[in-house]
């Protein structure tokens, strides 16, 4: 290459130690996320990427300089896994040049021993691919063609060779002029197949090379630039030479290097022509770059590395956004005045939307007509002004006075402000006011929804603005007809689209209870973002069930049978049911789960109970996200034997014991204590017993003087009674709750007021 770069070599090699750390930044519509940083990257020198097409994993070179006889190579997942793979003693300059190949493996070539060698990068194994590979300069790179061909090209007059199994073969090389004579250190395969060669130091543009029809062993018979802006003018210095092509598009992006001066920066030229600009701003010391695989699955990302932090990144084409539409036609009607918006052009876009980057500069600009309605609204003298405004859930982020008349009025209006600072979907929406002036009594107040929006300003990427909506059927109805805004996509590039792929389109009826709407946005490359909404129609009142009785009582199972009221809305016939039984006068187990029942016919059988014991069980309709009112019945199931695992004598409770002791065996056993909710109580209070699972248990109530209120026993698995403090017939005062098992014994105040 030229001296100027060998001067750089050495002003790198000198003032490295002296750059300070600068996040890199992407342009509106990409983000830039951190692979890998630190860690076994600490102390490296990163000089070469390359990412599995299949997995997404990445590959980075670890250097001790610009050039050198070996390198380490570590793998990073896309969760951010670094691994070591191997240190290779092979020679490189100017980065480690490394190709994906299509049987998966890691090609590179070594210039101590000009070879070209392939790495499993499962195993780490290196073997030899090629030998005789004598470049005609040390500055070069390699790339896979679609035919599955390891071309390198290296500088001369830019000299391309394949490398076979069985040696090299020349392809050709490039005699058209080049301006400065420059023809650049490294190169890449457009989509079509065509070769693109990245600028050098002081050279003007990337510039392509066609290979159709070209015959091995001659001149490559035409060069076209790619880009029409001299690149190097962005910013004096020097490049590595350093580009990648996103194989979908065709883009191609190039490193500069600032001399030593600042930052580094990407720049991006469109693969099939067109102006070059900047891409990424703000590294601290870019070194290689590469187009692969997305680490979301999907698509293609740009990935870089950076000498100076040791950092691994990729840039990210931003998924679309959905949001609420912009009103259509942007026209508002407030306080009988109609104002017809038209001409807008929000964040340059020439539309009345945008995506941006958070807290950037946004300039809005429109034309304005405002006519009087008939009637002015009630208030024809009245002195009104109409407003645009944005909120941004917690402020004001500005807000605009159009006018203040009482008739109509025209204009054209720019507005500048900045975009809030947390990415979200925003809406620029209108208000009025009837004051004798622009905000005579402060700034009017805009909502932070959509609110016959005039403009959309959606800041960050992939972001969402789907609102649930809560409406009430009418009376005795079970439906309601929903209205919901139109929602887009909205995205940074055009061709972005969307659809509805769940539940039910606007102005239809809607069933009581919830119903979600789905929407999927999907852009031009094929990344996808959903947004959903609940649509919660409440019934104008949930009945409760009629007629409720129970029969068919045997000794462990009873039946319930109700009738439903006129006009329930009751989800799917659905209903639920539970029940609990009595201990002891007075003394209430802990209720059952609530069983559904969604059955047509109006009945459910409780099995599984005790014999012999007194029920008291409770039903209620479902009515989408509400419940009617609990209607309470008891029962008693018929006596049994003598013998019953159910009843609380000493052969139940062991047989009982038993299966608790199975249930708890293996558990850690919590700490002893027993709560009482509420306490103070008034008609009925909750016992809960914690440290007492494994074994059987004494549970009493005394009063202050030692009488006893109640004594039970209850078996292991009983940790939740219920305390019924009418049917105990206890009075306002302080009582004492005691729990034993024989070994523990735990007491808990509880206090009556009525």
């Amino acid at each position: 290459m030229k001296k100027l770069l060998q001067i750089f070599i050495l002003i790198v090699s000198s003032v490295s130690l002296q750059f300070s750390f600068a996040a890199p930044v992407a342009p509106a519509g990409y983000t830039v996320r951190t692979v890998a940083t630190g860690g076994l990257l600490a102390g490296q020198t990163l000089f070469g990427v390359i990412v599995d097409p299949v997995t997404a994993n990445v590959f980075v070179a670890g250097v001790s300089g610009f050039t050198g006889n070996n390198f380490n190579l570590y793998k990073i997942t896309p969760a951010g896994v670094v691994t070591f793979i191997a240190n290779y003693p092979f020679g490189y300059f100017q980065a480690v040049k490394m190709a994906w190949g299509p049987d998966g493996k890691i090609y590179t070539h070594n210039s101590n021993t000009n070879t070209v060698y392939s790495i499993d990068p499962t195993t780490g194994t290196s073997s030899l691919f090629s030998s005789g590979i004598v470049l005609g300069s040390p500055r070069h790179s390699l790339n896979f063609d679609a035919a599955g061909r390891l071309i390198i090209g290296y500088e001369s007059m830019f000299d391309f060779i394949w490398v076979t199994a069985g040696g090299p073969v020349y392809l050709g090389n490039v005699t058209a002029p080049v301006p400065n004579g420059n023809h650049g250190d490294g190169f890449g395969i457009l989509p079509n197949g065509d070769y693109v060669v990245y600028t050098d130091c002081g050279g003007q543009n990337n510039y392509a090379i066609s290979t159709a029809g070209h015959v091995n062993g001659t001149p490559y018979p035409s060069l076209s630039w790619t880009g029409t802006t001299n690149i190097f003018s962005i910013m004096t210095g020097c490049q590595y030479s350093l580009g990648t092509v996103d194989p979908l598009n065709g883009d191609v992006y190039t490193t500069i290097n600032n001399g030593g001066s600042g930052n580094d920066k990407i720049i991006l030229t469109g693969g099939s022509g067109g102006a070059s600009t900047v891409f990424i701003s703000g590294g601290s010391g870019i070194t290689d770059i590469y187009s692969g695989k997305a680490s979301s699955g999907s698509g293609i990302s740009l990935y870089f590395v950076d000498r100076i932090t040791n950092t691994v990144y990729e840039v990210t084409d931003c998924p679309p956004s959905i949001g609420v539409c912009a009103a259509s036609p942007t026209v508002y009607d407030g306080l009988g005045r109609t104002s017809v918006f038209s001409a807008i052009n929000l964040a340059g876009t020439g539309t009345n939307k945008a995506v941006v980057q958070p807290g950037a500069a946004v300039s809005l600009s429109l034309t304005r007509n405002t006519t009087v309605n008939g009637g002015c609204g009630g208030c024809c003298g009245c002195i009104t002004q109409h407003y645009l405004g944005m909120n941004d859930g917690t402020s004001t982020v500005f807000s605009s006075c159009l006018f203040s008349t009482t008739g109509g009025s025209a204009g054209s209006h720019t507005i500048n402000f900045t975009a809030p600072s947390t990415p979200g979907v925003y809406y620029i929406n209108p208000t009025a006011t009837w004051w004798f002036s622009c905000n005579q009594f402060g700034i009017p107040t805009y909502t932070r929804a959509a609110n016959n929006a005039i403009a959309v300003l959606v800041v960050g990427c992939g972001q969402t603005d789907c609102q649930d909506i809560t409406v009430t059927a009418a009376a005795n109805v079970c439906t309601a007809v929903v209205n919901y805004p139109s929602y887009c996509a909205y995205d940074d590039a055009p061709g972005a689209t969307i659809s509805q792929t769940g539940g039910l389109a606007s102005g239809v009826s809607y069933p009581v209870g919830l119903t979600t709407n789905t929407f999927k946005a999907t852009d031009a490359s094929g990344k996808m973002t959903t947004c959903s909404f609940n649509v919660n129609v409440l019934p104008f009142s949930c009945k409760y069930p009629i007629q409720v009785y129970h029969r068919d009582t045997t000794t462990n199972s009873a039946k319930i049978k109700w009738k439903a009221q006129s006009g329930t809305c009751a989800t799917n016939g659905k209903y639920e049911l539970r029940n609990r039984w009595e201990i002891s006068p007075g003394v209430w187990s802990a209720w059952t789960a609530w069983v559904p029942k969604n059955t047509a016919i109006l009945e459910h059988n409780f099995t599984g109970l005790g014999a012999g014991r007194f029920y008291h069980y409770q039903i209620h309709t479902i009515c989408g996200t509400t419940t009617s009112t609990d209607i309470n019945g008891w029962f008693h199931t018929l006596p049994g034997g003598a013998l019953r695992k159910e009843i609380t004598d000493i052969a139940t409770e062991n047989g009982r014991y038993d299966v608790a002791q199975q249930q708890v065996n293996g558990f850690d056993i919590l700490p002893l204590s027993i709560h009482l909710a509420p306490n103070p109580a008034y008609d009925f209070t909750e016992l809960y017993i914690q440290g007492f699972e494994k074994s059987n248990k004494e549970v009493a109530m005394y009063d202050l003087n030692g009488r006893l209120v109640f004594r039970v026993r209850v078996t292991a698995d009983q940790n939740n009674l219920g305390l019924d403090l009418k049917t105990l017939k206890v009075h306002n005062g302080v009582y004492l709750i005691r729990v034993s098992d024989g070994k523990n014994q735990k007491t808990e105040q509880l206090i009556i007021e009525r």
